[in-house]
């Protein structure tokens, strides 16, 4: 019985990363089509300044317009749960992402990296910008980033 458990591990493993991966690819792309949609909501702010102005729900008035400063804005382009995770740094399927805006008005450029908790999350490491590419590189360590531009890793599909 041991031996059989002992066989089966790496493909569990397997199996577990693939899955975590794919989520993070599928939240990745959901994220920049949302970043797309947001800018072109909201011409005046660019991308949203925080992952929290692509969430919202009902309860908080989305969608809800930006004042000037960008505050107040639900856009409920994205679940709120996943805003909320993104903005604090939280794990979503065994990866932690980072978000970051070039902070200007209107916003032309953000980047979203995702990296595996742990090596058992995953194999692949991510980056998306504001082309909507994805970018990944093998390890725990995201793929570099250059004034808000993925710079480094393969692009997903090639």
């Amino acid at each position: 019985m041991l031996v059989l458990a002992a066989a089966l591990a790496p493909a569990v493993v397997a199996s577990l990363q693939a899955g975590n991966e794919q989520s993070t690819v599928n939240s990745m792309t959901t994220f920049a089509k949302a970043q797309t949609a947001y800018s072109q909501l909201y011409p005046t702010l660019g991308y949203a300044a925080k992952a929290a102005n692509l969430g919202g729900t009902q309860a908080n008035g989305c969608p809800a317009s930006p004042d000037a400063s960008g505050a107040g804005s639900y856009s409920c382009l994205i679940p709120d749960d996943n805003a909320k995770a993104i903005d604090a740094g939280t794990t979503m399927t065994g990866y932690k992402y980072t978000f970051t805006s070039d902070g200007a008005k209107p916003s032309a450029a953000y980047t979203l990296t995702a990296v595996p908790n742990a090596s058992v999350n995953g194999r692949k490491s991510f980056c998306v910008d504001s082309s909507g590419q994805i970018r990944y590189v093998l390890g725990t360590t995201a793929p570099a980033t250059t004034n808000n531009v993925c710079s480094s890793g393969v692009v997903l599909g090639q």
